[in-house]
């Protein structure tokens, strides 16, 4: 019940600002903690709290102390989140570049898998993820499941996330489980922008799909489609006319 109450507490916010070192000898006087090792349990609840509430509020300072109180930087909290994992999340540049000053861990993973990079991906932290890059971070998942999310921004039109994944080190080229790349995406629906952005950082345009497919022979489809619509809807629009005259 104890590691229960102390986790509800700290996750509602409610720890002090001030008296870090108060506040734990106070919870070992209240507990009677008698041992080093029961000591050291409390804190690996206490300060991880300590640590992500610090980063949430980019008191660099407050950081620092926990530091000098021996708190270890790259211990995650009951979901495995670190303090860069917060600070990547919320975009602080500051506070990210301090813990990588301070050496946190860039490959640490959260109980969802995801580490500190992931997370700069997922909210286009650009300056954040060469940071990372710099600091020797890299992406972890399967090449054709990364492939599979540049295709998803693709679809969307957000040529912004596609950026994230290539700054992070991802190949623009790298087919999905259907072999079909994100240029084969922006091609099908006519994302012009995401096109000349791919093209520009070396898309390959000769990559074929599990259909035997390029990207180019979709421009030809697209094409004859673009066609054939156009001039369905010249006869429609002719018979639509002839019916209205009553001829």
């Amino acid at each position: 019940m104890m590691e229960t109450s102390l986790r509800g507490e700290l996750t509602a916010g409610r720890l002090p600002n001030n008296g870090d070192r108060d506040l734990l000898k106070a919870v070992e006087k209240s507990l009677r903690l008698s041992s080093t090792e029961e000591l050291q349990d409390v804190k690996s609840y206490l300060l991880p709290a300590m640590m992500n509430d610090a980063t949430i509020k980019s008191d660099i300072m407050k950081l620092k102390q926990l530091k000098e109180y021996n708190a270890d930087m790259t211990q995650g909290n009951a979901e495995g989140r670190t303090a860069l994992h917060i600070a990547c999340c919320g975009g602080n540049i500051e506070v990210v570049q301090y813990l990588l000053t301070i050496g946190a861990n860039v490959h640490a993973k959260d109980r969802f898998g995801h580490t500190p990079l992931i997370d700069a991906i997922e909210n286009d932290y650009h300056e954040i993820i060469s940071m990372l890059r710099t600091c020797g971070a890299q992406l972890h998942w399967e090449p054709r499941i990364i492939s599979d999310k540049m295709c998803a921004a693709t679809v969307v039109g957000n040529i912004k996330r596609l950026q994230s994944y290539r700054l992070a080190g991802a190949n623009i080229s790298q087919a999905n489980f259907s072999g079909q790349t994100p240029l084969h995406f922006a091609i099908l629906h006519r994302r012009t922008k995401i096109i000349k952005y791919l093209l520009e950082y070396g898309a390959d345009p000769r990559c074929i799909d599990m259909l035997g497919q390029t990207p180019a022979d979709l421009v030809k489809i697209a094409t004859k489609l673009s066609k054939r619509i156009n001039e369905q809807s010249k006869e429609q629009s002719k018979a639509e006319l002839l019916m209205l005259l009553d001829l």
